[in-house]
């Protein structure tokens, strides 16, 4: 009798171990099923459509999310951006005087502007904030473009936007706009290419040290925010390239 139980309780709780088994099994497959959790406070609104937060955490990666927009209609939302040495997203002080130094002058208001070497897109998001119609936003980086693309997304900024995955030499001549920005890599060295090739009457660029320009353009202020130095520069040739 003992023996029978024995056997009995045995075979019971082999069945439900095999029950517990399958039941992880099930849960373990729901799991992949749903994806990689998302921090969804990263991403402003709801989780991220590309799960790129996500993805770059399963290589390893970091993210920062410490960005913020500075002004306007969106002030205060939260920017993010991967961690690298591929991009360098503009600060939050060097963001306000750029557009304290615009705003004044009304130039934004329904303005088409495009934001070159645009990281996560902090500036041209600001532009968006601080009145501008649309941008258009150029960047080659892979997890750069994910974190631009999601920023667009979580700020319902996506129908005022685009997005081009490009060498910003490659295109700079085809896009017409009346404001451009630019943040290359501080070891950029190719300003004056990149000047002739743009179609716009203002260009305010973000560089490691002084720039100069060619000789259809004026500087028309300079000023050097820590290790960010700041130029604002107008067309003195009405004729931009064709």
């Amino acid at each position: 009798m003992l023996t029978a139980l024995r056997c009995g309780g045995e075979r019971e709780r082999g069945r439900e171990g095999e029950a517990g088994e399958r039941g992880g099994e099930r849960e373990r497959e729901r799991g992949r099923e749903r994806g990689p959790r998302v921090d969804t406070d990263l991403v402003g609104h709801g989780a991220s459509r590309k799960c790129w937060a996500a993805e770059l955490r399963s290589r390893g990666s970091r993210i920062v999310c410490e960005m913020r927009v500075v002004a306007g209609e969106l002030g205060g939302r939260k920017i993010v951006a991967p961690e690298g040495t591929s991009t360098r997203p503009t600060t939050d002080r060097v963001r306000e005087a750029i557009f304290n130094s615009l705003g004044s002058s009304g130039i934004l208001d329904g303005a088409l502007v495009v934001d070159l070497f645009a990281g996560s897109g902090a500036v041209g998001i600001e532009a968006l904030s601080r009145g501008a119609e649309r941008c258009v936003f150029v960047e080659r980086d892979r997890n750069a473009r994910y974190a631009l693309e999601d920023n667009l997304e979580a700020l319902d900024l996506s129908d005022r936007s685009k997005v081009i995955s490009s060498d910003v030499m490659a295109v700079a001549s085809s896009l017409d706009c009346d404001i451009v920005f630019a943040d290359p890599p501080y070891d950029f060295d190719a300003w004056d290419r990149l000047l002739g090739l743009v179609r716009a009457d203002l260009f305010v660029a973000e560089s490691g040290r002084p720039i100069t320009c060619p000789a259809e353009w004026a500087i028309t202020r300079q000023k050097k925010y820590g290790r960010t130095v700041v130029t604002f520069l107008e067309r003195s040739d009405p004729n931009p390239p064709q």
